[in-house]
């Protein structure tokens, strides 16, 4: 009987895009197809029911905020988010099929996938910024669709599935909110700031679980920091682990004093480069001052709260803007950039920052 209701659980419904014979017939739980070289069909019934097994597992801290009566959530209709999340998975799932597939995405795998997730990320980074619900919805969408991806090609591969990610990160969310998840009878007293403090204490325990080597690969190793992050943000988060050893500029002045020397440095080195020629060493000892001059930019944006990427990408919009106010005025005037000096371009740039 426990059997019978976990498949009827996991059947997926009838498509609503495509329709129900060929979601049936190519997504239907339960289903054993015959076993064939490349065939990346659904895991055999022993192994999905091993699967379905750890999915039922509940987590009982929110099941009893959830039945608070006083608990009122600003959701989208919960028949809605499961239709819809359902729907979404069956397209990818059906894109993924082996016979009824699109070749494209058949042929991806996770590695293929890297830079997509990185443009999407990036994209839908930039929508936030433009406060255009329209605009950020849409690349929401565009970022769900690499998460969505990448979990049907574990799944193809009998590795994890969307249900395992789910449940990791509401497992991880409720892990390290324990003062909203362990006390639902109270509200929570705690500063923003004592919140990040808590987040930080429960994620070091998490990786003291995790790393049983951690001591071996170094302090900021072991806390991810040689990871694949933005430049700009991975020496945000250096300067952040810095900061914890107490291995940190004391207040945002100190920086500041800082970064005009690491410039004053740079001047030294590009001076010479005007007096001589320029060779590889002394292009190395420029390149070696340009980047210190970026990591002290990082650590100013850390030490007054912004994020670096956030303040970069904010300073490219700003000139594309100021551009396409110079190319308005162009318009008007009935010039073109070909035609344009840059004392044209001078003039008109001026005068977009005034607008």
């Amino acid at each position: 009987m426990a059997e019978k209701k976990t498949r009827r659980q996991t059947t997926p419904k009838a498509h609503p895009i495509i329709g129900s014979e060929l979601s049936t017939k190519t997504l239907k739980a339960g289903q054993q197809k015959p076993t064939v070289k490349g065939d990346k069909s659904l895991p055999s019934p022993a192994k999905r029911k091993a699967r379905t097994s750890q999915t039922t597992h509940g987590e009982p801290l929110l099941k009893k905020l959830l039945a608070k009566k006083d608990l009122h959530l600003k959701l989208a209709n919960e028949m809605d988010i499961t239709s819809e999340f359902l729907a979404f998975c069956q397209t990818i799932a059906i894109l993924r099929h082996p016979e009824f597939g699109c070749p494209w995405d058949l042929e991806q795998d996770h590695k293929s996938l890297r830079p997509f997730m990185l443009e999407e990320s990036y994209e839908a980074s930039q929508a936030m910024g433009s406060e255009n619900p329209k605009e950020i919805c849409e690349e929401l969408g565009d970022v769900l669709l690499q998460v969505v991806l990448n979990a049907q090609i574990a799944c193809d591969n009998d590795q994890f599935s969307i249900s395992d990610v789910m449940r990791g990160i509401t497992r991880k969310m409720i892990a390290r909110h324990p003062h909203v998840f362990l006390r639902p009878e109270k509200k929570s007293r705690l500063s923003p700031e004592q919140v990040l403090s808590k987040w930080e204490q429960v994620k070091t325990e998490e990786q003291k679980k995790t790393l049983g080597q951690a001591k071996t690969k170094g302090y900021f190793k072991q806390h991810g920091i040689d990871k694949i992050f933005p430049a700009t943000t991975r020496a945000y988060k250096i300067g952040i682990l810095a900061q914890k050893i107490n291995f940190d500029w004391v207040s945002v002045v100190d920086v500041w004093k800082q970064l005009k020397s690491e410039i004053l440095e740079l001047e030294v080195e590009m001076t010479t480069a005007q007096s001589e020629a320029m060779t590889p060493e002394l292009l190395h000892r420029i390149k070696d001052e340009i980047g210190d001059i970026y990591f002290t930019l990082a650590q100013l944006c850390r030490h007054l709260s912004l994020s670096p990427e956030v303040v970069a990408s904010d300073a490219n919009e700003k000139f594309l803007s100021r551009f396409q106010k110079i190319e308005a005025l162009m318009v008007r005037d009935k010039k073109t950039l070909s035609q344009s000096s840059l004392e044209d371009l001078e003039k008109y740039w001026r005068e977009a920052k005034k607008r």
